[in-house]
């Protein structure tokens, strides 16, 4: 390095540096990378457990109104119509409540505190 003039110094100096930061902005890249894919991950299981639990809440729904149209019915063709539809949006919702059994099952959630959030968000009775 004695032999070496300042110009040549200065030269291999910034060399080292723009190496390192090359380094750097590999690693960081890699990484941001890791982390986007990560956070993808997340959001589409946190909107799909979003979506499924807004379905069942609607078919929930559509079971109470299949119930009032059916006590507010006069024929029996209504009745047996609005309870056909009641019997449907039971089964959506059955079954809605199984996949979302299935994806919040893959998290860290008890799985007392999944039931008992499906059974507030479910007014349709289980079938036994």
């Amino acid at each position: 390095m004695k032999n070496l003039t300042i110009k040549a110094k200065i030269i291999i100096g910034f060399v080292i540096v723009l190496l390192m930061m090359a380094g750097s902005m590999v690693i960081s890249i890699k990484n941001l990378a890791h982390v986007n894919n990560m956070l993808d991950g997340i959001v589409e299981s946190s909107a799909e457990k979003v979506k499924l639990s807004l379905e069942i809440v609607q078919d929930a729904l559509n079971v109470i109104r299949a119930e009032k149209n059916v006590i507010l019915s006069e024929t029996q063709e209504d009745i047996t119509r609005y309870a056909a539809v009641e019997e449907e949006s039971k089964k959506l919702v059955q079954e809605k409540k199984q996949k979302l059994l299935k994806l919040v099952a893959a998290c860290s959630v008890a799985p007392w505190d999944i039931s008992l959030a499906l059974e507030l968000i479910s007014c349709a009775p289980e079938a036994t």
